[in-house]
This record gives structure tokens, C-alpha cells and sequence, in this order.
């Protein structure tokens, strides 16, 4: 299988890791701002969050651009035979990283980039409860092979490893919900709080600007763990995002050697929304996204956009909020009765029984055995 050239939505440049190991060192940035544009927006942000307990949106999304093969090649994937393709059915909760269930009806991609006809499908369910995660291949197609009914099981004691895949095929990464999910080294605090300024080694700027002929509140914020981003808020859709830019850090060596770090000049990425779904109350959501993520700059020292490197295309069908009956249990795979499933913190396999309570018991009782070991790590809870 192709690999992306990029793992996450948004692509954290090398320079921001090292700016955050080296203490996030910020220097010239634009100067904060406290006017009322601002504070209006974090406040109906804020009350938008305290309405929003689940949301249900069907969508897909179509991915193609530049991959590297296993010999480090890179190869354009058209978009014709897309690099990945997916379908999905997605219900979240407990913002910006929380409760979700994805039930995934398409999920193809590439098995060879360089013969993107050749391709594999699966057809597979993905949750969260806020304890544990869960995983189960359904069904799963493999060119010369035809669909094998596999029914392969997995048990995460954190997030699985495909949620950020999912954010974004669903939309919820380009929403003042769910964006700051995606966020790198386990950042992730609410969105209002995240334009706010204040924060240490942060400045933020907003002003009114005026794009296609409409008004919108720019929002520029520089500062860990992303470098500069910049933000179009839409007053007239609750101050959801329309459109975001990525430029991340820009890093200079001086005389001694030492690095200095100040706000990007060069786009690396850029999503805009198309239109949103209003879901009454106060809440929209995106009805189609575009984003594109662009290659380096040739080596010439010139703020100039390279080629993209990838795009895509999140299109939203339908977007429900505030579901009746959406419980903490709605956020748990149900395995077949009796099924093996893998623990990914352990290595090792273990049964789960029948009923949904059942299971469940059987892989808390298995996280929390890892969890409570005196040497356990991060990989006792992680999701990869």
C-alpha cells in the first residue's frame, strides 16, 4: 500500500517540533489584539460548544496527489483513481477530541502508486468512549483476492489510530469543534480559548477583511504548537471556519550557530469551505471542503508557492445535531459473540463475550491490567 506524504490533515513542519524542544522560542510576530471583533467571536464560539452534546454527519472524501513508494520514489496518484476514497457515517462528542463512532461504508486506497487501478477496500467501524477505543474490519477486498468477510477486531487503551483520518474525511477537522483535535503533542484546547490571547509565547491578531465581496473576521495567531495559521471566521454562520492557512515557523540560524524561530512566510497548506449545512440553534457545518497541501520552496530563499503536493475534496451530505439516545455506549464497537480481538498495547489476543456490556467489561478489565502495571508507558494507552 502507498504511504501519504503527510499523516495528519494539517502538516506540523520539522521547525515547530524544534521550536517546541528548544522552548518554543517566538520572536517579531503580530501584535496581540483585544478588540471587540475578537472577543465576540470567542464568546459565540464558546456558546456554540455548550450547545453542541453529538452530531451525526454522513460524507466523503477523495484524496489523491503525491506519494512516496516503499523505495522512497514519489509518485503522482490522479485523481481520477484517487490515493484514498471514503465513505463514512461519523457521530462525535465531548469536543475538540472526544467521543466518536465511525461506521465506514468505503474505505479504498492505492495498492500500488504506480498502478493506482490495482486497489483495495475495506469496510470497517472505528470509536471512542473516552476510556478505551475500538476497532473491527468488517469486510475487506484485496485485487486477485475478491471480499473476505474478516471480522478482525482490535482494542486500543486510548485513541485509535485512524481518528485524524476520519476528522478530516468527515469535516470535523475544519471546524471551530473539532480543529484543534488535530492539534500535535497532545494539544487540544477548545478553539475559542485557542484565538484568545493571552497565552504564553503567543500573539494573536484579528481584523474585519473583506473576501468575496462579504465580511469576515481574519484571525492570525503565531505562536507553539503550530506556527502561524491564519483564519477566515464567517459572522454570519456562527463564526465557523471558511477558510484556513498554514505557515508554521520560519527558522534562521545566527552567528553562533543558535536557531531563531519567527512566523512562517510560505504557505505549506490551505482549506476553504464551500457552503454550510444549518443545523439549527446556532450551529453550521461545512457542506464541502477543499484543501491542498503544497511542496517546499525551491532552494532559492523566494516565498513562493511550489506545486501542490496533494489535495482534497471532504464533501458533507447531511450534518444532525443533538441526536436522542446517543449514549456513552453508542461509542463502542460491538464485536461478534465471542470474538478475538487484538489488544494493541499488549501484543496479545483476547475473547470478548456476547452481549455489549459484556465486551465492554472484558476490554476495560484488559486496559486497565495494562495501566496498572508499575513500569507502563505511553504505548499502554496509545492509539497507533
Amino acid at each position: 500500500m502507498a504511504e501519504r506524504s503527510m499523516a495528519t490533515p494539517l502538516a506540523w513542519s520539522l521547525a515547530s517540533a524544534v521550536a517546541l524542544l528548544f522552548g518554543g522560542v517566538v520572536h517579531a510576530g503580530p501584535a496581540p489584539a483585544k478588540d471587540a471583533p475578537l472577543a465576540t467571536a470567542a464568546k459565540a464560539i464558546r456558546r456554540e460548544v455548550m450547545t453542541l452534546r453529538n452530531i451525526t454527519v454522513h460524507s466523503t472524501e477523495r484524496y489523491w496527489g503525491q506519494v512516496i513508494t516503499t523505495s522512497g520514489a514519489s509518485v503522482w496518484v490522479p485523481k481520477a483513481h484517487p490515493i484514498t476514497d471514503i465513505r463514512l457515517t461519523d457521530t462525535l462528542d465531548g469536543l475538540p477530541d472526544g467521543c466518536f463512532m465511525a461506521r465506514v461504508l468505503r474505505f479504498t486506497g492505492v495498492q500500488h502508486p504506480r498502478h493506482p487501478r490495482l486497489r483495495y477496500n475495506r469496510r470497517c467501524e472505528d470509536a471512542y468512549n473516552g476510556r478505551v477505543g475500538t476497532y473491527l474490519c468488517v469486510w475487506l477486498y484485496v485485487p486477485g483476492h475478491g471480499w473476505e468477510n474478516i471480522n478482525s477486531g482490535r482494542i486500543y487503551g486510548g485513541m485509535p489510530a485512524y481518528r485524524h483520518e476520519f476528522d478530516q474525511a468527515s469535516g470535523w477537522a475544519w471546524t471551530t469543534f473539532g480543529f484543534t483535535g488535530s492539534l500535535p503533542l497532545h494539544y487540544h484546547p477548545l478553539f475559542s480559548r485557542f484565538i484568545t490571547p493571552g497565552a504564553r509565547q503567543t500573539q494573536i491578531s484579528a481584523k474585519v477583511v473583506q473576501w468575496h465581496g462579504n465580511s469576515y473576521l481574519r484571525v492570525d495567531r503565531y505562536g507553539p504548537p503550530t506556527g502561524r495559521t491564519v483564519f477566515l471566521l464567517n459572522p454570519r454562520h456562527g463564526y465557523a471556519i471558511a477558510q484556513y492557512k498554514f505557515y508554521g515557523f520560519h527558522a534562521t540560524k545566527d552567528a553562533r550557530g543558535k536557531y531563531k524561530f519567527g512566523p512562517g512566510a510560505v504557505l505549506f497548506s490551505r482549506a476553504t469551505v464551500d457552503g454550510f449545512w444549518d443545523c439549527g440553534q446556532g450551529i453550521f457545518y461545512p457542506k464541502r471542503i477543499g484543501f491542498v497541501q503544497y511542496a517546499p520552496p525551491p532552494q532559492s530563499g523566494r516565498p513562493a508557492l511550489s506545486k501542490p503536493m496533494y489535495r482534497a475534496v471532504i464533501r458533507v451530505r447531511s450534518a444532525v445535531i443533538n441526536r436522542p439516545g446517543i449514549t456513552r455506549a453508542s461509542y463502542v464497537v460491538q464485536f461478534p459473540a465471542g470474538a478475538l480481538v487484538h489488544d494493541m498495547a499488549t501484543g496479545r489476543y483476547i475473547r470478548v463475550g456476547g452481549t455489549a456490556k459484556q465486551q465492554l467489561s472484558a476490554i476495560e478489565r484488559a486496559v486497565k491490567a495494562v495501566r496498572d502495571q508499575p513500569h507502563a508507558t505511553g504505548a499502554a494507552g496509545g492509539g497507533k
